[in-house]
């Protein structure tokens, strides 16, 4: 028989509160707003994701690649010109370089842009409709998966967007 074991980093208020040491209290000890309660992340928002749910690849950077062949072959067709393509071409080739460098979030960052230009700067007939709607749809699943990849390394994203790393000692360990 195979064990399934889920590991989770929470801070200590939560792993006591699942373990029904202390209780969820509204205004703690006469404090108003002093509030007793689950955070945003720990036991009670774990889930579990098959394996084979996920999509697998050996590099992000490859499937940026594969959409600037894409956006290669619209070009060669006439449906996106080649003014429009190398301002699409200048985002996409920066979310390489960085995603090729392993860095997750500018790589993000740019291909976000890309997407933001294509949808403001591809317009017109259906054709043009619709290798916006494949670039788009091709672009927005890499950042899926750079998103997955980003997160499951430990980066937080403070408000200001820089990154940095989070304490390598969690708050609290435990099993569910």
């Amino acid at each position: 028989m195979n064990d399934i074991v889920l590991e989770y980093s929470s801070s200590l208020s939560n792993v006591q509160l699942d373990r029904g040491v202390v209780t969820p209290t509204a205004h703690l000890r006469g404090w108003w707003k002093n509030t007793q309660d689950y955070r945003s992340h720990g036991p009670r928002q774990a889930r579990t994701v098959p394996f084979v749910q996920l999509e697998y690849r050996e590099s992000w950077a490859s499937a940026l690649q594969e959409i600037g062949g894409l956006l290669a072959a619209y070009v060669t067709d006439g449906t996106i010109s080649d003014r429009t393509a190398g301002n699409l071409r200048e985002r996409l080739d920066r979310a390489v370089v960085a995603a090729q460098a392993g860095r997750e979030a500018p790589a993000l960052g740019y291909l976000q842009q890309f997407v933001a230009r294509m949808e403001n700067q591809v317009k017109g007939d259906a054709a043009d409709l619709a290798a916006r709607a494949a670039l788009v749809a091709a672009a927005r699943a890499v950042l899926r998966g750079l998103q997955a990849l980003d997160d499951s390394e430990g980066w937080a994203r403070p408000a200001l967007g820089r990154g940095c790393r989070r304490s390598p000692v969690p708050a609290a360990r435990g099993r569910l």
